[in-house]
């Protein structure tokens, strides 16, 4: 049963020196002054706590103890921690600022704590411990001197007890050294031994005294036995399950659990100890022969490790590009060696392609004119390409005349005959021989839109008329007049907009002055009051009752603007800002018609401070709305607003801008969370806080004290009781202890035996596949690299064959570029010569005409014939250009075709590549995967017949241990039914 505990007691500084760790003790006193720490929760639970009377202590700076506090077996408990006494002249306690510090005595170990939250002394004060302890054993549980071992037990003093060791002991045990063993001490005394190496369960004899002799030679009845293990160095004290041992005469007590704490000396760590290993163990103390040490063992590679044991990855220097000629794929580490073939040929200086076999790379071919009498002659042109030549027979290469008799730079085939004066009308700038045509100019307005034309001018003289009106102020202003007709009007300014309220018809200029209509509810008192409103459009929405402004004229308010989101109002729903009157009623002092679309400003009007009457908002604004017609008051949040972000508060100001950002349905209840009466869901203080959290946990250490007074009554009840069942019950644990061991015998043993026979099947399993995976693997990788050798060359070679097309393709849009545009300058050049030409004629025709028409009719066939050469010019030309681009096509498109093909070549070979590495991968899967198939259903074959076999046999044991259980169910209904009748005895 648990006790609760309360611990007043006299103050002490007591120290018990174990193992160089000075433990202090419990405190016993009382100075008159102290303050509470509680221990919570998470702090008990942080503590390793194995011995019952285990306790916390307080102690200052210089070690003096000044509070302790039982702690095994209790979820949270508070410590009293005990001040000075000022009325004495001796320091017996506290001093007000001191540090506390706190330590945990569980049995003979001691554990420096950290407290969650510094404690610093101060009287009537409270620090309330949240976190977890951190416990620091102290020691670190080692000792470096001697420890004081107790003997192995040897003799016989003529009666004993037996304890049973199960299973369950040894496997919370980590026992290393092969003369381990545990000893039993009974009130100081060596009563007992037994060897525990390498074993799972045993007995130990604890010897009684002889009471035929004088001396104490053995345990006394009812004595509590004390189980301590020596294990190499290590002395550990033993914390059994149940508990504690006691001694009866030919006894038996079963232990079915135990753990142990060092009490003295080093425990023994096997593990790795070198520091270089992979599972280096900083703890160790001795090498167990584990360490793993992971490198090259290759001994050609640049890393070789000569300690490593276990294969790691292996350095090779040399050329790790593919594409390089001294590529070799077993290098991983790039050393900067690799060479490669130059562009255009393979590594044996090959070229890569040569379609037309004359020695020169296809890359390197100079496509160019090969004909010396070609104007764009190429002599290091290795394959025949495009030839230009003069455009006329009368030029030559550079463009220049052939023949120039009077050395003017026009050739004798292009002279014109014409006007050359540039003062004259007809000036021709075409001509290049004068032939005295000239006409003089004649001056005048040549403009038929002028008020002045001269229809007889041939040359404008810039002095054209325009009337209209001439006066920039006016209202017809002619931008474009130069004479004044007196037709001027003067503006009119004014609202020229027939659909404002004040529109003027008289007006011809706007002046901006228009006002337009604003509709919306004109009504002071209504809800949805428009200031701005001219026009009353039937919309205005008066307040719901109750919701009435009290007073609407009190000089000074409030905007507070409402977030769209702030509250789910429906459409019209009233929001109020109400306030307390002087005799203490809510009034009215603004109200609003909710709009689910948003723009829902209030007005608060604020009280007027000229009158005695509180007649506005005031102090802190209230809010209501209506929720199913009941009145429900909001608690507003506020959100920053305007440029100067300003963020508002539930107080009124006059003249403010602010934001409303959200509103929750206010909660009464106490606020304060220093009372037990606390809500945290509550916003709105409704004065209900009555008891403090102090007052109710000094009720509750009141009722602690009754309880146990009434427990400890209840305890020695119970002592009396099972003491005299205790034999009885020991002797049943003793043979359930034996049932216990054979079966888990049996069962350990079945199942270390079908576990090595599944080990072994899995081992020779996975060790037949692994060499089969290992060769599709090396085949792979070796395919995988050879595929990719061949691509990298073929893809240089590509890239070689790219650069040389886009050259050459470069270069023959150059050269086309420039005929192109010869062509165009000598186009132009005789566009030039026909029109001087047909301007030369046309005047002889003039002066001709009307003279002679046969004259006429031989300069119109002269015309003719020269339209028909020049048609027949363009004609040839066009061919030309024709056949050039034609050429250029063909060129192009031949290779484009060789691009294409070797393209595709290149795509073929590829694919074949991958299609072949595919087919192998996907062939070498396929068998596997049959092999692993056929390996799996045998392997399952052999597993089920294994569980058939297993199951069958636990069938048979389950079946004998049901018939223990029924037989030990009996004896135990028995025992219930004795213990039955006992306890009505009892309380006869």
């Amino acid at each position: 049963m648990k006790k609760f505990f309360l611990l007043f007691t006299a103050f002490s500084l007591n120290f018990v020196t174990y193992s160089q760790c000075d433990i202090p003790a419990t405190f016993s006193g009382n100075t008159g002054a102290n303050m509470t720490v509680m221990l919570t929760p998470d702090f008990i639970s942080s503590l390793t706590i194995t011995d019952a009377d285990a306790y916390v202590v307080a102690t200052t700076d210089d070690g003096m103890v000044v509070g302790s506090q039982p702690v095994s077996g209790v979820p949270q408990t508070s410590l009293a921690v005990w001040g000075d006494d000022s009325s004495t002249p001796e320091t017996d306690g506290a001093l007000t600022g001191e540090s506390i510090n706190l330590s945990l005595v569980d049995g003979l170990n001691l554990y420096f704590l950290t407290p969650p939250s510094p404690i610093s002394y101060v009287t009537s004060g409270m620090s309330v411990q949240m976190g977890t302890a951190n416990p620091e054993l102290c020691g670190g549980g080692d000792s470096d001197g001697d420890c004081t071992f107790p003997e192995f037990f040897s003799g016989n003093t003529g009666n004993n007890m037996t304890v049973m060791l199960t299973p369950g002991v040894f496997s919370g045990l980590n026992i290393v050294n092969e003369d381990a063993y545990i000893s039993a001490i009974s009130d100081g005394m060596l009563v007992g031994s037994v060897s525990v190496f390498g074993i799972s369960q045993t007995a130990l004899s604890v010897w009684g005294d002889d009471s035929s002799t004088g001396a104490v030679d053995g345990a006394s009845i009812g004595s509590e036995v004390i189980l301590q293990l020596v294990d190499g160095s290590s002395l550990y004290t033993l914390t059994t399950s149940p508990e504690p041992i006691t001694y009866i005469v030919n006894g038996t007590q079963v232990i079915m659990s135990a753990s142990a704490s060092l009490s003295c000396g080093v425990t023994e760590i096997l593990g790795c100890t070198d520091i270089s290993a992979d599972n280096f163990n900083a703890d160790a103390t001795t090498d167990d022969g584990s360490c793993i040490i992971t490198g090259c063992m290759d001994a050609s590679a640049d890393n070789f490790n000569p300690s490593a044991n276990s294969e790691g990855d292996c350095d090779y220097s040399g050329c790790t590009n593919p594409s390089a000629c001294n590529y070799d794929v077993i290098h991983n580490v790039e050393d900067g060696s690799c060479f490669y073939a130059d562009s255009g040929y393979d590594c044996n200086g090959v070229c890569l392609a040569d379609a037309d076999s004359d020695g020169v790379c296809d890359a390197f071919e100079v496509l160019g004119c090969t004909d010396s009498n070609g104007c764009n002659y190429n002599p290091d042109a290795t394959d025949s390409g495009f030839c230009s030549y003069p455009l006329q027979s009368y030029l030559d290469c550079s463009g220049e005349c052939i023949n120039d008799d009077d050395g003017d730079g026009i050739c004798n085939e292009l002279e014109s005959e014409g006007c050359t004066d540039q003062t004259a009308f007809n000036y021709n700038p075409a001509a290049t021989d004068d032939d005295g045509s000239c006409i003089a100019v004649a001056l005048g307005c040549m403009d038929s839109s002028a008020d002045n034309y001269d229809s007889s001018a041939n040359t404008d003289n810039g002095l054209c008329q325009y009337l209209g009106c001439t006066d920039e102020s006016a209202f017809n202003y002619d931008p474009n007049a130069n004479v004044n007709d007196g037709s001027c009007i003067d503006v009119v300014l004014g609202c020229m907009d027939a659909s404002a309220l004040n529109y003027n018809a008289d007006a011809n200029t706007d002046d901006g002055s228009c006002v337009g209509v604003v509709s919306g509810c004109t009504d002071a008192g209504a809800i949805n009051y428009n200031s701005n409103a001219n026009v009353d459009d039937g919309s205005c929405i008066m307040p719901a009752a109750g919701f009435e402004i009290v007073n609407s004229n009190t000089g000074n308010n409030a905007l507070i603007y409402i977030d769209v989101n702030a509250f789910p109002f429906n459409a019209g729903d009233n929001l109020g800002a109400f306030f307390i009157d002087e005799n203490g009623e809510d009034q009215c002092a603004g109200v609003l018609s909710w709009n689910p679309s948003g723009g829902n400003l209030i007005v608060v009007h604020g009280d007027d401070p000229n009158t005695a009457a509180i007649d506005g908002a005031h102090g802190e604004v209230i809010w209501k709305t209506n929720i199913d017609g009941q009145a429900v008051v909001l608690f507003a949040s506020y959100g920053s607003y305007g440029a100067e972000n300003i963020l508002g508060n539930n107080q009124y100001a006059p003249n403010a801008a602010y934001l409303i950002s959200g509103f929750t349905i206010a909660i009464e209840g106490c606020m304060d969370p220093g009372y037990m009466e606390y809500s945290a869901n509550a916003n709105v203080e409704d004065g209900s806080c009555s008891m403090l959290f102090s007052e109710a946990y000094a009720n509750a250490l009141n009722d602690i004290l009754l309880l146990n007074t009434e427990i400890d009554d209840l305890e020695d009840d119970l002592f009396n009781a099972e003491s005299s069942l205790g034999s009885q019950i020991f002797e049943l644990q003793g043979q359930l202890a034996d049932t216990i061991s054979h079966f888990n015998s049996e069962l350990n043993a079945l199942n270390t035996y079908w576990q090595d026979l599944y080990n072994l099947d899995m081992y020779n399993l996975e060790d037949s596949m692994q060499s089969v995976i290992d060769q599709m693997q090396a085949a792979w990788d070796a395919q995988v690299a050879g595929l990719e050798n061949d691509l990298a060359v073929l893809n240089q070679g590509l890239l070689d064959s790219i650069a040389s097309y886009e050259e050459q393709l470069s270069d023959m849009q150059a050269a086309w570029d420039a005929d192109a545009l010869d062509y165009q300058g000598q186009l132009s050049d005789l566009q030039a010569t026909l029109d001087a030409t047909v301007a030369d004629y046309q005047d002889q025709l003039s002066n001709l005409v009307d003279n002679h028409a046969d004259a006429v009719s031989e300069l119109n066939g002269q015309i003719d014939a020269l339209q028909a050469e020049y048609d027949a010019y363009v004609i040839s030309t066009d061919a030309t250009i024709a056949d050039m681009q034609a050429a250029w096509d063909a060129e192009v498109a031949s290779l484009q075709a060789a691009w294409d093909a070797q393209v595709a070549q290149l795509n073929a070979d590829a694919d074949a590549a991958a299609a072949a590495a595919s087919l192998l991968l996907s062939n070498t899967i396929l068998s596997y995967e049959n092999s692993l198939d056929s390996l799996e259903f045998s392997y399952e074959n052999e597993i089920s017949g294994i569980n058939s076999a297993h199951n069958a046999q636990l069938e048979e044991i389950a079946y004998l241990d049901s018939q223990e259980d029924a037989a030990y169910q009996a004896t135990i209904d028995g025992l219930n039914s004795d213990i039955v009748g006992l306890n009505s005895d009892i309380v006869d």
